[in-house]
């Protein structure tokens, strides 16, 4: 009973198109978000993976080249800061509707680079003294808020008041 079933296990494997499987390459991405808007977005490099695996560091060379070229920020959030509305009834029997809307837009512009002389110090120069850090940021914010308040009379076949 044995080898009639091994038997029939290899002529399935025969037929099916069963190929072993080759190591993935490693991989993966990070991302910052602030405000619900992503920020910053970097795909993980496999050499940077890997150094990280086999010596337990993050390598730093394409950060620092970042920073000394310069980093680039645009954010801008949309709000609602206040929705309400508050019906009052008069004596004429026609009720008084007030409303206040308002919206906040918030911009954000930031952009900066960073200078260290000498350069960051890796393990082969640990030794040496930082002499210079330069920074350079630049930053722009700005902010719109819009409110409407309308106060108006509802009388059911017309409806008028002033915003």
């Amino acid at each position: 009973l044995d080898a009639q079933y091994l038997k029939l296990m290899n002529k399935i494997n025969q037929k099916l198109p069963i190929e072993t499987r080759r190591p993935e390459e490693p991989q993966g991405n990070s991302y910052i978000k602030w405000y619900g808007n992503e920020v910053r977005f970097d795909q993980l490099k496999k050499e940077h993976i890997r150094h990280l695996m086999e010596q337990g560091k993050v390598p730093i060379s394409s950060l620092v080249d970042q920073l000394r070229k310069g980093l680039d920020l645009q954010m801008r959030k949309a709000t609602k800061v206040v929705e309400a509305s508050r019906r009052i009834p008069t004596e004429l029997g026609v009720p008084l509707v007030l409303d206040i809307n308002s919206a906040l837009l918030m911009k954000s512009d930031v952009s900066g680079k960073m200078e260290v002389r000498p350069r960051i110090p890796s393990e082969d120069r640990s030794e040496q003294d930082v002499q210079i850090v330069k920074f350079d940021i630049n930053s722009n914010q700005s902010a719109v808020l819009q409110i409407v308040g309308k106060m108006s009379v509802d009388c059911r076949v017309a409806q008028s008041g002033v915003a």
